[in-house]
């Protein structure tokens, strides 16, 4: 079975490091300096997506968001003009369902298949490969990628049909982020109040709200509550923008979360001056 793997940036380096030494792996990324160490553990390298789906059976794919992974796959060097019947594409990054259907109809066209396998749990995570793992796609194409998921995380869960991985993944990072706000706004009030971070933490643990305090003591003892001290920034903005444009879609009422949103453009534009 030959891999590639498309996209080698934070999360897409060490996931990709760890296929490689498992799989006979083909890399590609926009900056041919980051599959240096992949190249180094016995990777060959694929100068366009193009090329690396020419020889590849397995095609992984993680890029920042929707528009890069459109030029992944129908840009004028992009897979669709050279999948060959039989392999399966593997979405690790996070788009709209809708967007993944389209994929998968485009590929179908082509004798290929689709699936859409949405990746949580961070950069270290991702290289121990104890990533959690939600797919979307029919029985058999999941059968046949779960050997190189099972690279990449310990947690797999077939969720469904093509587009059902990236829902989870959209439902998880909204109430993710939107969870953060709230316990943002009410720290600071407490703060403010005269209160230090590690007694308010000690306070929700000791509490009810114990079960969600449990995975943020990080993200509420800093002292000054930025967004930018959980890792906010374009990435995160571009995964709550999808959250919310799904919810659009669905004609979900979501106020919160899209403030939440708002909030994160907020800090953005502040970060840079």
């Amino acid at each position: 079975m030959r891999v590639g793997f498309i996209g080698l940036g934070n999360i897409g380096g060490p996931m990709a490091l760890r296929v490689v030494k498992a799989f006979q792996t083909t890399v590609f990324d926009v900056r041919r300096q980051a599959a240096a160490p992949h190249l180094k553990a016995g990777a060959q390298w694929a100068d366009s997506a193009a090329a690396l789906a020419e020889q590849s059976d397995i095609i992984l794919v993680s890029v920042p968001g929707p528009a890069e992974i459109d030029e992944v796959v129908f840009g004028d060097k992009g897979i669709l003009r050279t999948i060959r019947p039989g392999s399966t594409y593997v979405e690790l990054s996070t788009t709209l369902p809708s967007n993944m259907r389209r994929i998968h109809q485009a590929l179908k066209a082509k004798g290929a298949d689709a699936v859409d396998a949405p990746v949580s749990g961070g950069a270290a995570r991702a290289a121990s490969g104890e990533l959690a793992v939600w797919i979307g796609g029919d029985g058999p194409a999941y059968e046949r990628v779960k050997p190189v998921l099972s690279a990449l995380g310990n947690k797999l869960t077939h969720m469904g049909a093509v587009g059902m991985g990236l829902t989870a993944k959209l439902v998880h990072n909204q109430m993710l982020y939107s969870t953060l706000q709230v316990i943002s706004e009410s720290f600071a009030m407490g703060v403010k109040a005269g209160l230090s971070p590690e007694i308010l933490l000690k306070v929700a643990r000791d509490g009810a709200y114990s079960n969600l305090l449990n995975m943020l003591p990080k993200a509420v003892t800093g002292g000054d509550f930025k967004w930018a001290d959980f890792g906010m920034g374009h990435i995160t903005r571009k995964d709550q923008m999808v959250a919310n444009q799904y919810g659009r879609e669905l004609d979900v009422p979501q106020p919160l979360a899209n403030l939440v949103e708002q909030k994160m453009i907020e800090t953005i534009h502040f970060a840079k001056k």
